[in-house]
């Protein structure tokens, strides 16, 4: 396990129903550490509460897992979440994610929408294509073709993406020399 990866932490606050939503990383062991609050933790088919004193995660590549704040704790909840390798790509994922949600809701994106399309379809298809860039392959389908009708839909939103001018990874929302980790787009 490596701590020198960037270490992300997330804060889920009070109340709040965000999930990560069912995923995989096909190259990267992901690791979380609760720090306050209770986490509601899924790998693979087992469920369980973690806390601070429950110790670290390990979330091993290719398993599939989402995570929450445990509805039965009140309070807010603090996750530092790293990968191993130890390459950024953890950091460029969520800069990439969260600067687009933002820019798609308040301000000019460096890919507008387009008239036509309804809002919420093109946040989606903006999503895939950062989701893919960056490891995070979600679990649209379970069962044994789970992983191949992900894989073959994030495919077809890549494509449908670059038709639109939609990449993984933008200059807009990544410092400096970030943006030459991982793929080039």
């Amino acid at each position: 396990m490596s701590r020198t990866s960037h270490i992300t932490t997330i804060t889920i606050p009070s109340g709040s129903n965000w999930t990560s939503e069912p995923h995989r990383h096909k190259s990267h062991t992901e690791y979380l550490s609760v720090k306050d609050g209770t986490a509601l933790v899924t790998l693979g088919s087992q469920t369980q509460s973690w806390t601070a004193s429950d110790g670290l995660i390990t979330i091993e590549r290719g398993v599939v897992h989402e995570w929450r704040r445990d509805p039965n704790d009140d309070g807010v909840l603090v996750v530092e979440e790293w990968t191993d390798p130890a390459d950024g790509q953890k950091e460029l994922f969520f800069r990439n994610l969260l600067s687009t949600m933002l820019d798609m809701t308040d301000l000019p994106s460096p890919a507008p929408a387009p008239t036509w399309m309804p809002f919420d379809w093109w946040l989606t298809l903006q999503l895939f294509p950062i989701s893919h860039e960056f490891d995070n392959s979600p679990l649209l389908y379970s069962g044994l073709a789970g992983r191949p009708a992900t894989y073959y839909i994030l495919f077809v939103a890549d494509l449908i993406g670059l038709m639109f001018g939609l990449r993984g990874k933008y200059k807009e929302y990544t410092p400096g020399g970030l943006y030459l980790k991982g793929k080039d787009n």
